[in-house]
């Protein structure tokens, strides 16, 4: 919704933007995230991986509001990137909850058995 947003402002989808690339630490950031997701031994342990993404994406959602109440639309095209990786991340978290059987929660819901 919010690339939507930066669209209407814009005239450009942040996410479909090629050039646009991700700063080095939050790759980092997701790359170990994934990793860590990858080797989660339990619906404990990913749950606890998910509760720290949900962290992050209320942290960016309030950066986002921030920067658009400001105006700062290149921050706010920023923070929609950053936004789309922890997207990815629950959804990574997702298959490998639904992969291994685990009831695991998601933000306000449950997932699983």
């Amino acid at each position: 919704r919010a690339d939507y947003l930066l669209l209407l402002a814009t005239g450009t989808s942040v996410l479909d933007d090629e050039t646009r690339t991700a700063p080095p630490s939050l790759l980092m950031e997701v790359m170990e995230v994934r990793e860590a997701i990858d080797e989660a031994a339990d619906g404990g342990a990913l749950e606890a991986l998910v509760a720290a993404n949900d962290a992050r994406i209320v942290d960016a959602s309030a950066r986002l509001r921030a920067d658009m109440a400001a105006g700062d639309l290149e921050a706010a095209s920023n923070v929609v990137v950053e936004l789309n990786f922890y997207g990815k991340i629950e959804g990574e978290a997702l298959a490998k909850a639904d992969g291994e059987g685990w009831s695991v929660a998601f933000g306000d819901r449950r997932r699983g058995m």
